[in-house]
């Protein structure tokens, strides 16, 4: 054999052969780990997405159902029910803070359901007062409270005399007495509604377009007709100090800088102070900051953490609903909270959504515990936390 026959790789084309070889083994791995990579972040956003479907749901649930702040299959998650001298809170029930039985009677005190009692035709609902009267009436416009009043009867010492400027004179009117009231339902369904509920309970349960005011037997708490000053003067708890309107509010003014809302109750363990916390309002409007925004949702927003027996690699998920009043409007605000397993990293979805009213969410609980079953007309349903 020749030796210039023979055939074979030359050091080049072997480290050429190599390197090939090594580039392909390499492109095939880095495929493999990309792929890999892939599948597993597409798992890990599926479950991402499973996870925030879910929470979505929850969310769903709470707006229907108020589970969030009321529980009715636990006991320990009810704590806006307690009710101590005739003050409740959202959910206490009637029998407890307003028992009483409902009648066509203009004297009937106690808390009336019945479509019929609330319908516009109805004459007890209409609201008779001088939505001029201030803070520091004098009366001049005459006393409404003649007509309108919470007590069906108002003795003579109610009716002393009252000093009226006419222009540069002065008047003095009397009054006689004792006179009987013709009118007191509406003005106790309103003040029987925020004791028993608290500020956002009353807006809920009242027509949209109610006025905010009674009159009632003068006392240094109210002016001179008998209207309560916290309910006609800027800057109290139930009124803020938009434009220093002293005068009966509607519920806008009264939501345009500020807002009434829901409390959880796991903000704080007295229910004394939870009761106050649903008699005043919130700065949310115009003008607020930060601060305000920060203490509002500490106290109304408090997330229900899920999943808290998920594997290492799962997402974590909180859900929580808010209820306020804002611009006249029931705001719902649901947020769902999940946490990124790896990095630690959070993202949240926020939505509005409608759901049921407060005076809906009542009526589903049993008054006696769980939830109330109801039937067709005819059938006897069960008591709920209106009845009373």
């Amino acid at each position: 054999m020749k030796p210039n026959s023979l055939r074979g790789f030359t050091l080049i084309e072997l480290m050429i052969a190599v390197t090939l070889g090594i580039l392909l083994v390499y492109t095939a791995t880095a495929a493999f780990r990309v792929a890999a990579q892939t599948v597993t972040t597409t798992n890990r956003l599926s479950l991402e997405n499973a996870v925030l479907r879910a929470g979505y749901q929850l969310a769903h649930r709470d707006l229907d159902y108020w589970t969030n702040v009321d529980n009715p299959d636990d006991t320990t998650r009810q704590g806006l029910r307690p009710g101590s001298g005739g003050s409740g809170m959202p959910f206490t029930p009637f029998a407890t803070s307003w028992s009483g039985a409902a009648s066509d009677s203009e004297t009937a005190t106690g808390h009336d359901a019945r479509d019929l009692a609330w319908a516009m035709g109805n004459k007890r609902v209409w609201w008779r007062g001088n939505m001029a009267e201030k803070n520091n009436s004098d009366l001049r416009f005459g006393r409404y409270s003649l007509f309108a009043n919470r007590n069906s009867s108002l003795a003579a010492d109610q009716f002393s005399s009252v000093t009226v400027l006419v222009g540069t004179a002065t008047m003095n009117s009397t009054y006689g007495g004792p006179v009987s009231v013709p009118h007191s339902w509406l003005y106790n369904q309103i003040s029987g509604l925020e004791k028993s509920l608290g500020f956002y309970g009353l807006c809920d349960y009242l027509p949209a377009s109610a006025i905010y005011s009674w009159y009632e037997p003068y006392s240094g708490g109210s002016n001179l007709g008998g209207m309560p000053f916290w309910l006609i003067s800027p800057d109290w708890p139930f009124n803020n100090g938009d434009g220093g309107q002293q005068t009966p509010r509607g519920k806008y003014r009264n939501s345009y800088q500020t807002s009434y809302a829901i409390i959880d109750p796991r903000s704080h363990n007295n229910p004394d102070e939870l009761r106050n916390r649903h008699r005043r309002w919130y700065h949310l409007g115009y003008g607020s900051g930060e601060g305000s925004h920060n203490e509002f949702n500490s106290w109304s927003a408090i997330p229900d953490e899920h999943l808290a027996m998920r594997p290492l690699n799962w997402p974590g998920l909180s859900v929580s609903v808010q209820r306020f009043i804002k611009n006249t409007r029931f705001v719902n605000l649901a947020r769902v909270t999940w946490t990124n397993p790896i990095n630690g990293q959070t993202s949240e979805l926020s939505f509005t959504g409608f759901g049921t009213t407060l005076r809906g969410a009542r009526q589903q609980r049993n008054a006696t515990g769980g939830w109330a079953k109801w039937d067709n007309d005819g059938s006897t349903n069960d008591p709920t936390l209106d009845s009373n």
